[in-house]
């Protein structure tokens, strides 16, 4: 009983300071996002990221891919890494357990075709994390899934990238 009361203080305080971190971050780096800055948008866009199921006040996947994609779009391999990861059905980095939690329970929306092609791209643009969940992803995919991928990296510009554009409808 101790432990599940303190677990939920520890994790109350947590959430409250991933907010605090979040709000600063946000605030230091509006501006420059807005001038179109790829590292402020992706600093943005990370801050935003990643709600599994809801948004709430640190959390808000349709805020994080508006901000990850345009500077994912001007070649910030950072932010392809991120979009890769959060297309691939793995959003959730680092040691936030409640999302984690969240993640195992709920699942996350997937669309690995797009995914194969931003962790490709970030792969190609240096990121040094893109390799190996690349690899594992093109182990779970399909070849139809796989072709789709290839030809979304052909023409990667055009393919959808914000959120309610991947997941229209669901």
């Amino acid at each position: 009983m101790l432990a599940a009361c303190l677990s939920g203080c520890v994790g109350a305080a947590v959430r409250g300071a991933k907010y605090a971190k979040s709000q600063a971050t946000i605030s230091q780096n509006e501006e420059a996002a807005a001038r179109g800055d790829a590292k402020a948008q992706y600093e943005l866009g990370d801050s935003y990221c990643c709600s599994v199921g809801s948004v709430d006040l640190t959390h808000d996947t349709v805020k994080a891919t508006t901000w990850l994609c345009r500077a994912a779009q001007q070649g910030y391999a950072p932010a392809q890494y991120r979009l890769g990861r959060l297309y691939s059905g793995n959003p959730v980095e680092g040691l936030d357990m409640q999302q984690r939690a969240k993640l195992l329970i709920a699942g996350a929306p997937e669309n690995k075709p797009l995914a194969l092609m931003w962790l490709t791209l970030a792969a190609r643009n240096g990121d040094p994390d893109a390799a190996s969940p690349l690899a594992e992803l093109k182990n779970d995919m399909t070849a139809q899934e796989q072709a789709a991928g290839e030809s979304y990296i052909a023409n990667w510009q055009a393919a959808p990238c914000e959120w309610n554009n991947v997941f229209a409808g669901k």
